[in-house]
């Protein structure tokens, strides 16, 4: 038997595979593997440099280009799009109803994850970089200012 938690690709090494031998989680391993590769081609060359945020009713990335996206989790087809009108390399957080992203601008955008739409933004220095953490009441990111930025 296959360890639980090792993708398909990598038991190709173990041994053969065929659809009479693959455990059930490995199926559904394989069709979660092809709804990633049918996402990649629906999104195109949109770059990112951020993980994306994930809840059941949608996946949200943040492209290089400063667009925010809502993706239906099992097709990958695009629910919405916001335009921060900056670059950007964070990566989105979730808190309630609300998407928190930052920009090469250093701006923070609130998005309301069902729609898309700007719910406000505000500045708070340098170019922000890695992931927006919301703990404590607080909304913490990293910027290339030499801050770390903690937000109340």
């Amino acid at each position: 038997p296959i360890p639980k938690g090792f993708i398909w690709a990598e038991r190709m090494r173990d041994e053969p595979r065929t659809p009479a031998n693959l455990d059930p989680s490995a199926i559904a391993e394989l069709s979660r593997q092809a709804k990633i590769a049918l996402m990649r081609q629906a999104m195109g060359s949109l770059a990112s440099f951020s993980d994306p945020a994930v809840r059941e009713e949608g996946i949200y990335y943040m492209t290089a280009n400063g667009g925010l996206m809502g993706l239906n989790p099992e097709t990958g087809q695009v629910l919405w799009t916001y335009n921060s009108k900056a670059t950007a390399d964070t990566s989105p957080a979730i808190a309630g109803d609300l998407i928190y992203v930052g920009t090469d601008l250093g701006d923070i955008h609130v998005v309301n994850r069902f729609d898309g739409e700007l719910v406000t933004s505000f500045h708070v220095g340098g170019p922000l970089r890695g992931q927006v953490v919301l703990a404590n009441n607080r909304l913490l990111i990293s910027s290339k200012d030499g801050h770390l930025y903690s937000i109340r």
